[in-house]
């Protein structure tokens, strides 16, 4: 409530942090899955003196050298400005409360970035034993930085004790936080054993390396998809009880990652198993990979939207609200304590507040039904509009259609009873004005 709010129509501005950070998710896990293979693909290379096998890592360093670091470091930057326009309340907490673990993570990826730049450019200068070293540490520094950013997005759906002692361990040792970075883990190792699979199929490639690459990435590859399938029950089993109710209501989506999650599984373990290299044609391997990463990308969504009505579960609601400052903020009206809606009303209708600034709802009646509604649109911008839109994605036309003024009014007072839903922390006479809105838009007569 202390910030702007951010406006983008049609879509609404929260779906435009997935729309840069599903990207970077998906090509930091090739980071990570791909630092623990080339590691121990070059470790296996030197003890078996294999110099061909050697000679195909180093032409996959060089894919994650442009698309890990390049491409990621960029959409990462792109995270913090989208996150930051549309939720910046949630943004600054995070910061506040995990300064220590984002300097670490920054410290982690410069030690990424350079350990990978230099596992490309020196791959022959260096000694078998400094190879190794190199590709170990570029490896364990990718990875570390998936355990600690994993921490602080777990936080956010299981915020454990944290919202009681405020303390830095207790927050990120949540409840989420274990099963999380198995999860991730085995979906590093899974994304990237697809790949390969691709990788090898779109290239020249000898023939015994290729089927020498397909059964090595297979056994990785099979692990990863082991640890999603684990890392995911577990993660059920710790998630707050009011995630298993919105599972419940929503099947077919859950259903949809499962089959395709599945589908890759089943795909892997033929592959692992019986798979020759034959087998490994490009439209086969790259239909393997594009459901692998669907059902990756759809299981970020899904995990992301079962987040709400929170943005960091128990503290921050998604209207920006505190969890502690819901009667308080009642009491004195959403429109005398959200800062920038009253600014503009302040300047919009001077006439409906007192020297002290407070509004004063006996100036109501004199208004227009123009005007009712324009702050009606005030108070849905900034109580609804972090997750609504009119029309768009996620639009509240949908959920209100057909029904008339009075069961707008009773929707919009027991919002809490909607397990998605943060509470409304307006009066009546506010509600009335959203309601009014709502109702007015619905029939175009404002916007």
């Amino acid at each position: 409530m202390e910030y702007p709010f951010w406006y983008v129509p049609g879509i609404g501005s929260p779906m435009l942090i997935p729309m840069v950070a599903l990207p970077h998710v998906l090509v930091s896990h090739f980071a990570v899955g791909g630092g623990i293979l080339l590691w121990l693909g070059i470790r296996k290379a030197y003890r078996e003196n294999d110099p061909d096998f050697l000679a195909y890592l180093r032409r996959l360093t060089r894919f994650f050298v442009l698309l890990t670091v390049v491409f990621g470091a960029i959409t990462g930057v792109g995270i913090w400005w989208t996150i930051a326009l549309s939720s910046p309340q949630t943004t600054s907490s995070l910061i506040h409360a995990f300064v220590f673990g984002w300097a670490t993570e920054w410290v982690t990826f410069v030690l990424e970035l350079v350990s990978a730049f230099g596992l490309y450019y020196l791959w022959d200068r260096l000694n078998p034993k400094a190879h190794q070293a190199v590709a170990l540490v570029y490896a364990l520094s990718a990875w570390i930085s998936l355990v600690l950013i994993t921490g602080i997005t777990a936080f956010m759906a299981s915020s454990g004790k944290w919202p009681q002692t405020h303390l830095f361990w207790d927050g990120f040792l949540n409840p989420t936080f274990l099963p999380s970075v198995v999860t991730r883990t085995g979906g590093a190792l899974a994304l990237t054993g697809l790949y390969l699979y691709m990788h090898i199929s779109l290239i020249k490639i000898a023939p015994e390396v290729k089927e020498k690459v397909a059964r090595w990435a297979s056994r990785w590859a099979v692990i990863g998809v082991g640890l999603i399938v684990l890392g995911g029950l577990w993660w059920y089993n710790a998630v707050p009880g009011y995630i298993h109710d919105k599972i419940a209501e929503r099947p077919t989506v859950v259903t949809l990652a499962i089959v395709a999650v599945l589908a890759t599984l089943v795909a892997t373990f033929f592959l692992a198993f019986w798979g020759k290299k034959e087998w490994l044609v490009a439209p086969l391997t790259v239909l393997l990979f594009l459901v692998g990463s669907a059902g990756f990308v759809a299981g970020e969504f899904i995990r992301e939207s079962f987040r709400k009505p929170y943005t960091i579960e128990g503290y921050l609601f998604s209207n920006n609200v505190y969890t502690t400052q819901v009667d308080a903020v009642r009491a004195r009206g959403f429109l005398n304590t959200a800062k920038w809606p009253k600014a503009y009303l302040q300047a919009r209708y001077p006439q409906l507040f007192t020297i002290e600034g407070v509004l004063d709802t006996t100036q109501l009646p004199s208004l227009t039904p123009q005007q009712r509604a324009d702050i009606g649109r005030a108070i849905f911008e900034y109580h609804c509009g972090v997750c609504h839109t009119l029309s768009g994605y996620n639009a509240i036309f949908d959920q209100i259609r057909g029904s008339d003024p009075d069961l707008i009014q009773a929707i919009v007072e027991d919002l809490e009873d909607h397990p998605a839903m943060p509470p409304f922390v307006g009066q009546s006479w506010e509600n009335q004005l959203l309601v009014e809105y709502l109702f007015q838009a619905m029939k175009g007569g404002v916007q």
